[in-house]
């Protein structure tokens, strides 16, 4: 019985492969130097011809670098450098994306596929409204076909920020004429567009006032608002300056009062907060459909395979509502489980990471952030984020205050954390109401403090139009019902919330869902009333018949029911 057998020394390439990055940092036994802006590199020749094959060419054929001790790379940078053989000589490197061109640069001149993949991953996941324009432009450059797509895909949908960036104003006049011509750019109204442009202009006006009218030409403008038009459009001093201009402007208006006279502008792709579907959640967890006008599309809907929790979290995103966590088929305990609905079919997503019920989500960026809930009388104040069909705990977001059946909005890059439940571990009693509001900036991950809700409330309803945060509703700790309202504007420095007129019936377990930028429709209370609040007037007004009619259907299901909904 033979007893030869191979034996080997765990991880041995990566041991010999660390002695020499600590021989080349200490120059000992280099063979060759990499010379960049008069500063010196020593290196191993076999080293740098097994990681690159731009080395491995040189050192193979008769290019004078091959009998030379050193070797001048003009146009790359030294920290480039430095990083390239950090690399070569461990597997990994630093990345951010300040620096991330020169080694890009350098990466392709010496022909690192494998880097080239690693930085191509990192950009994938890093791309925002603040750095869309720089990467998109990297992208080009070094045709990485996948991050184009995605900054692509990020500036259309978060226009509105990613044309207040400095990178923007630098951008050449073709690039803005493409924008302004796009189908996909989504934008809440065309007044950001018409911003976006005179800011553009006036930040070089010598060279581009002369594009202006042209340019303006191709904005939208049935879709600026009447105010706008009125206030801000008519009296720009570039507009008034431009027969041409003024006359399209004139139009606009006259649309505004007689529409039927004029061929319609085709609008954007962009949230035009047209309704294209609206459901209820109700308490028995089953989901059902509605109509509020007869011009409004009613689907037939298929009941979700596994359970939908009426205590889930909603939040729209890409498309489809996500209902993240809810309560056990006890009622005791929060779930992990995450269903998403298109609006024609259910699919089973990735799990949460911890139990919860009463949590509350945003959409934000691409990603999706879960706040709060409880599960078996304790609360979970970890954050959770998900992104690329996974969720992660994202620590440095983790809450400050424990918070359950609240009600988080998203402004900008601020998610508002507004009112709840504070529940103390293992004494459910002495849990309070709180009227706190807590903001995070998603990319700094700083917190900071909000003015407080004048009424501390759970259950409530909560929606945004621009940077105005309204609050409808909700209930006491005791569970008696608010009709009471308010509202936060948050592009005024140090905003307090106003009080608004009483909703005309009681509100507890509220929701409610942004129909347009004058109209939110808000559900709640023991009745089966469906609430419209219009944010131009600040009043309410009757619902829409149709969509009473469907309620009476439903009967008693409509009562505290939750409801959500699509646009297009």
């Amino acid at each position: 019985m033979s007893n030869k057998r191979q034996v080997s020394i765990e991880n041995y390439p990566g041991q010999c492969l660390d002695y020499l990055n600590r021989q080349r940092k200490e120059g000992f036994l280099c063979d060759v130097e990499l010379v960049v802006n008069e500063k010196r590199f020593p290196a191993h020749r076999n080293v740098l011809a097994t990681s690159c094959d731009y080395f491995a060419t040189m050192f193979r054929t008769d290019m004078m670098e091959k009998y030379s001790d050193t070797i001048e790379l003009k146009e790359l940078s030294w920290e480039a450098i430095k990083q390239i053989l950090d690399f070569v000589y461990s597997g990994s490197i630093f990345l951010c994306v300040e620096e991330v061109f020169g080694i890009l640069q350098a990466a392709s001149m010496f022909q690192m596929k494998n880097l080239l993949e690693l930085i191509d991953e990192y950009l994938l996941d890093v791309v925002e409204p603040s750095n869309s324009l720089n990467l998109k432009e990297i992208s080009h450059l070094f045709s990485l076909v996948s991050l184009q797509q995605k900054t692509d895909k990020c500036i259309y949908k978060n226009f509105g920020e990613v044309c207040q960036s400095k990178k923007f104003m630098d951008l050449p006049e073709n690039e803005i004429q493409m924008f302004l011509k796009s189908d996909k750019i989504k934008v809440e109204t065309e007044d950001v567009l018409f911003t976006a442009l005179v800011n553009w202009t006036n930040h070089n006006l010598p060279k581009r006032q002369e594009a202006f009218p042209k340019l303006f030409g191709l904005l939208r403008l049935q879709s600026v608002t009447k105010q706008f038009l009125s206030n801000t459009v008519r009296k720009e001093k570039l507009v008034r300056d431009n027969t041409a201009c003024r006359d399209l402007v004139e139009d606009a208006m006259h649309y505004h009062i007689e529409p039927e006279l004029f061929e319609k502008q085709q609008p954007r792709t962009g949230p035009r907060n047209v309704n294209k579907g609206l459901y209820i959640l109700t308490p028995q967890n089953s989901v059902q459909p509605l109509q509020l006008t007869e011009t409004t599309p009613k689907t037939e809907i298929v009941q979700p395979s596994l359970r939908v929790s009426y205590h889930s979290a909603l939040v729209m995103h890409e498309n489809k509502v996500m209902f993240c966590g809810g309560l056990d088929t006890n009622c005791k305990s929060g779930t992990t489980s995450v269903m998403s609905f298109d609006g024609k079919s259910w699919t089973s997503e990735c799990s949460i990471n911890f139990h919860r019920a009463g949590a509350t989500a945003v959409s934000v960026k691409g990603s999706v952030y879960i706040f709060g809930g409880y599960s078996n009388q304790r609360f979970e104040n970890r954050t959770e984020r998900y992104v690329d069909g996974c969720w992660k705990h994202d620590m440095q977001k983790d809450q400050l205050n424990n918070r359950s059946e609240a009600c988080t909005m998203i402004i900008g890059e601020n998610v508002f954390l507004l009112g709840g439940r504070d529940t103390r571990p293992l004494r459910p009693r002495l849990s309070r109401l709180i009227n706190s509001v807590d903001a995070i900036n998603i990319r700094t991950n700083q917190w900071k403090k909000v003015a407080p809700l004048n009424d501390a409330r759970m259950n409530f309803a909560a929606s945004t139009v621009r940077d105005v945060i309204y609050v409808f509703g909700g209930c006491s700790h005791s569970k008696q019902p608010f009709n009471s309202c308010e509202f936060l504007d948050t592009s005024t420095e140090n905003a307090t919330w106003t009080t608004l007129p009483y909703a005309p019936d009681v509100l507890n377990y509220a929701t409610s869902f942004v129909l347009s930028n004058d109209e939110i429709i808000v559900l709640g209370g023991q009745s089966t009333q469906l609430c419209c609040f219009s944010t131009r007037t600040h009043t309410w007004k009757d619902t829409f018949t149709n969509c009473q009619q469907e309620q009476e259907k439903l009967g008693e299901a409509v009562i505290s029911s939750r409801i959500f909904g699509f646009i297009m």
